[in-house]
């Protein structure tokens, strides 16, 4: 594509703004005539531009791991302050001025940390934008690059302003995600590619009496039978896995290390490779989960969630769901 110089840099535009623009173009007949107008819905492209759903998901992530802290943090103050509650009586009077400076330091410390995290100028928002710029600025390039070719003087944004009426053609929102996702679908192959769930390792013996391990594990299976047709995948059997896996002196459900990963999946002609653990302790289940390119013996990515035990029922569908978005992130759609 070629570059147009001095191109102003798409933004997004609040809607009065684009009003007064839209409003100054109607009543200038010759700025209006020689002005090429058309669009992009942002919202669309953000949730289906492939480096935003990357980002939004290791934020996401993060997001989760800091809460868990928080919520350890948590805990740990309202245990404290339940023994206090319960030993007062019996304290002297230097033990319970000790013991309320204990508990306010505590308190101190999880709302230093709490602001730390969500505030204005905390990690969520550090992280968001160190995540965010390079995608916004990928789309902002794309679009102005676009625009360039096709000659169009001003581009609106669907999602920030009020568009009544626009002509068919005039939306370039499929444009800039085919555009954006090209590296994508370049890496995509007609050829079906070879998905695996290997073990999910039990880190304690609640975990696997409780058979969550066995939940995890069927969740993800579901979770890669799901995107058969639309990532052109085919999911290596139970039997065929069990198999191999033995082979490893290991089975579905034993703690696998990277070298073991990658080695079954070669031996199952695996393109793709899932493994994991999971634990309950102190009434919180826990469990993560690594998604592996056996091919190149690369571990894409690594997930974990934190749950309260009275979640349990809801540990499939989000472990299931937890899987999706590795695989919307890591696995390159189908050609179609």
């Amino acid at each position: 594509m070629t570059k147009r110089s001095n191109a102003v840099k798409f933004k997004a535009m609040g809607k009065k703004y684009l009003l007064s623009i839209l409003g100054a173009l109607l009543f200038s007949g010759s700025v209006y005539a020689q002005t090429k107008i058309a669009y992009v819905d942002s919202e669309k492209i953000l949730a289906e531009y492939e480096d935003a759903k990357i980002a939004r998901a290791s934020l996401d992530n993060s997001i989760r791991q800091w809460k868990h802290e928080l919520d350890s943090m948590r805990l740990a103050l309202q245990t404290t302050e339940d023994e206090f509650k319960a030993q007062q009586p019996m304290l002297s009077g230097d033990a319970l001025r000790a013991r309320q400076l204990e508990i306010e330091k505590m308190r101190k410390k999880y709302d230093d940390f709490a602001q730390n995290i969500w505030g204005d100028k905390g990690k969520v928002a550090a992280k968001n934008k160190e995540l965010f710029d390079p995608v916004l600025d990928k789309i902002n390039k794309t679009i102005e690059e676009l625009a360039a070719d096709k000659d169009i003087g001003l581009v609106l944004d669907l999602a920030q302003g009020s568009i009544m009426y626009a002509e068919e053609g005039m939306d370039m929102t499929q444009d800039v995600l085919t555009e954006l996702n090209r590296e994508y679908a370049s890496v995509a192959s007609s050829v079906k590619r070879k998905a695996a769930v290997l073990s999910v390792y039990p880190l304690v013996p609640k975990a696997q009496f409780n058979n969550l391990n066995t939940t995890v594990r069927g969740a993800v299976l579901d979770a890669v039978k799901s995107f058969v047709s639309e990532y052109n995948l085919e999911v290596i059997s139970e039997a065929d896995i069990a198999l191999i896996l033995q082979n490893h002196n290991s089975n579905l459900s034993s703690k696998l290390d990277s070298a073991t990963v990658v080695a079954a999946g070669q031996n199952l002609n695996a393109d793709f490779a899932f493994t994991g653990s999971v634990t309950w302790e102190s009434g919180r289940i826990a469990y993560t989960l690594d998604l592996y390119n056996t091919k190149s013996g690369e571990k894409l990515w690594t997930l974990s969630e934190d749950i309260d035990e009275k979640e349990e029922k809801d540990l499939a569908g989000r472990a299931k769901g937890l899987a999706a978005q590795m695989i919307r992130s890591r696995m390159a759609p189908a050609t179609k």
